[in-house]
């Protein structure tokens, strides 16, 4: 717990400017609440995944006027189920075509029991919060909400879009997917590739094809929509909210000019 007590303290920060808003304690706790489930759900993304997403979400949802405390939930609480997920660059991988057909099967149903099995979950974690506080904080409308973001949140990876109607989806995909540009979810991945490929060390070249790939991805899950769909900050690419597209930018600004691309 304590090496992440520095990250999550920057990303509070903000809250605790904001008299309206008592998130800072009330993540804080869930975070803590939640900690033993979210590391034994590292067989996905690691913690710091969750709270990067957190960070993203908080900027995100100031600006398309969401509700914090829910938002906020969400980000916490999303990848909390322990079952693995297989990137559709696993299945990429795979030669053999049989092989490689029942790998992307596996892959959809991994993700499917991920989001249900992760929804329930959270229901319970926002059950325990209220107990622990002695009162109801999140509401039953409230954990609704954070309920049914969670039992979609991966649909794009599986082929099925989010709604424009559910700002609060839409806004957290994109929180959820900026991971893969952010300092930590792009080095994490990179460290990946290495492993996977055998390499001692990271070089400018494979954080350019890294770099790729995310926006590949990026483009990719854009075609899932029509225009109607939108409307979106940057045709190519997946992002209707502002604050969502400023991150990208910012984000890729960063990786460009730290690995020399």
């Amino acid at each position: 717990m304590v090496p992440y007590n520095r990250l999550l303290n920057e990303i509070l920060e903000s809250l605790q400017l904001d008299s309206k808003i008592v998130g800072d304690e009330i993540f804080r706790l869930l975070f803590i609440l939640s900690f033993d489930k979210l590391k034994n759900a590292e067989v996905g993304n690691p913690i710091e995944h969750h709270l990067n997403v957190l960070k993203n979400m908080i900027i995100i949802s100031k600006d398309e006027n969401l509700n914090i405390m829910i938002a906020g939930a969400i980000a916490i609480l999303h990848d909390i189920e322990p079952i693995k997920k297989i990137r559709v660059a696993d299945v990429e991988a795979e030669l053999d075509a049989d092989k490689k057909k029942l790998l992307d099967q596996q892959r959809i149903q991994n993700r499917k029991l991920h989001m249900r099995e992760g929804s329930a979950l959270a229901q319970k974690q926002l059950s325990l919060l209220n107990e622990y506080l002695g009162k109801t904080f999140y509401k039953d409308k409230d954990i609704q909400i954070v309920c049914e973001v969670i039992r979609i949140h991966d649909n794009p990876s599986i082929g099925i879009p989010i709604p424009k109607e559910n700002k609060m989806a839409v806004s957290f995909r994109e929180a959820d997917r900026l991971w893969m540009l952010s300092d930590e979810g792009f080095a994490f991945d990179l460290r990946r590739d290495s492993e996977k490929m055998k390499r001692s060390a990271v070089d400018n070249a494979s954080a350019s094809k890294r770099l790729e790939h995310v926006i590949k991805r990026y483009q990719e899950e854009r075609n899932l929509y029509s225009d109607k769909d939108g409307p979106f900050q940057e045709n190519k690419l997946f992002f209707r909210t502002k604050a969502g597209y400023r991150l990208y930018q910012q984000y890729l600004h960063d990786r460009k000019h730290q690995y020399g691309i």
